[in-house]
């Protein structure tokens, strides 16, 4: 499972300290924990729409994502759902 996915937060609680991610053209969701993300920040949140790329890993016996880094602007190359000026 060494391939990146690329996807978005659907959810996240900063609260709780997990989410969801949404990868476009599969059905199924993937289970984050903020200890998998690798934000470059002090505080590691995702906020829903951040698009993000990860690795699937197991826990408990689930597949889940793991390695999870938000993309910046120039990551995404529209990406992002807005029409480019």
């Amino acid at each position: 499972m060494d391939e990146r996915k690329k996807g978005c937060c659907r959810w996240f609680s900063a609260v709780r300290g997990y989410g969801f991610l949404m990868v476009e053209g599969e059905a199924k969701e993937y289970f984050v924990h903020f200890s998998e993300l690798n934000t470059g920040d002090d505080f590691k949140l995702l906020q829903e729409g951040d698009w993000v790329t990860f690795q699937l890993g197991s826990a408990r016996g689930k597949i889940v994502a793991t390695d999870v880094r938000r993309l910046d602007e120039k990551q995404l190359g529209g990406m992002d759902g807005k029409e480019k000026d």
